[in-house]
């Protein structure tokens, strides 16, 4: 019979321990030097491979949550890390709308030709810098306005990919919104329909049902889809053109789940709104962090998981 050499419990615990020396924070993609407490590359996302082994047992809270979890895990994780960095959060949501409410009307000052492309990219540099923010956040490092603008202004043109994408999701479900109303306009054109009860009961349900089936699940899925496809855009893991196909790829497996999520996100934007408008300052990060975070659990989960 043929035995197999064991590791005894101190030998384990010695490997489990094993000393990080500088070599192991530099990622071996793309060179970025990392904090030695780092699970992933801060930069590219990918999992620094000289702690795999020590990280998984020795059970951090961000293993627990993003590694060894499940999804609902995740996005507790992104409540707990948004609630831990909450005024930071608040402050950089608030200077971006300083900005925003500086930079539009500066833009007008050009022109309409001028005015649309310059926004365009002012968006998109807005969602890679916030992207960076959260992703930053989920994976324990600091936050870095620095950071986050450089990474900005470097991701800006190939987000803009994705962003197209969800322009293009929006205008179709427009164009659904006014092939449902069709129906609508054709029963009033009965002059026997017109001004009946029967009639103001069924259009009321007809765009209730328009609602429910429609604006609410699809506006959900598509703002989620935009979010994790700039997060791929920023982690730069493949082609920036194979971004949005990742993202629906993801989506799709988890379609009701995400759904349930994008409900969540709509409650606490209300219950922030009836808080005299101020709360949703906090409910807008408080959704880009959670759904970063569940974005960290799909990419290390599943068929087509990224190494961890």
């Amino acid at each position: 019979m043929v035995t197999f050499p064991t590791m005894t419990t101190d030998e384990t615990e010695k490997e489990i321990e094993t000393v990080e020396t500088d070599e192991t924070k530099r990622c071996r993609d793309c060179g970025f030097k990392n904090p030695s407490e780092a699970l992933h590359c801060g930069m590219c996302g990918k999992r620094i491979p000289t702690v795999k082994k020590a990280a998984l047992k020795k059970g951090s809270f961000y293993d627990k949550a993003i590694i060894a979890g499940e999804i609902n895990n995740a996005f507790d994780f992104g409540y707990d890390t948004w609630s831990k960095n909450f005024w930071q959060l608040i402050g950089i949501f608030i200077l971006a709308i300083l900005i925003s409410a500086v930079f539009v009307p500066i833009t007008l000052l050009f022109g309409k030709a001028f005015w649309f492309p310059a926004n365009i990219l002012f968006i998109s540099f807005m969602s890679v810098a916030f992207a960076r923010i959260f992703l930053d956040i989920v994976r324990g490092f600091p936050i870095s306005l620095t950071r986050a603008i450089g990474t900005g202004l470097m991701r800006m043109i190939p987000a803009l990919w994705p962003l197209l994408w969800v322009m293009v999701s929006f205008l179709l479900m427009l164009g659904f919104f006014q092939i449902w109303l069709l129906a609508e306009k054709f029963l009033e054109s009965f002059e026997l329909l017109k001004g009946s009860s029967a009639l103001e009961i069924f259009i009321f349900l007809w765009r209730t049902a328009l609602i429910a089936a429609v604006l609410v699940p699809g506006t959900i899925w598509t703002l989620i889809f935009g979010m994790l496809a700039i997060c791929r855009t920023v982690d730069m893991r493949e082609s920036v053109w194979l971004a949005p196909f990742w993202a629906v790829k993801r989506l799709w497996r988890r379609l009701w789940r995400f759904l349930g999520i994008g409900m969540i996100h709509i409650l606490a934007h209300v219950f922030g709104v009836i808080v005299c408008y101020v709360g949703i300052l906090a409910s807008i990060p408080l959704a880009g962090v959670s759904t970063v975070a569940v974005y960290e659990w799909i990419r290390l989960h599943g068929p087509g998981a990224d190494e961890y």
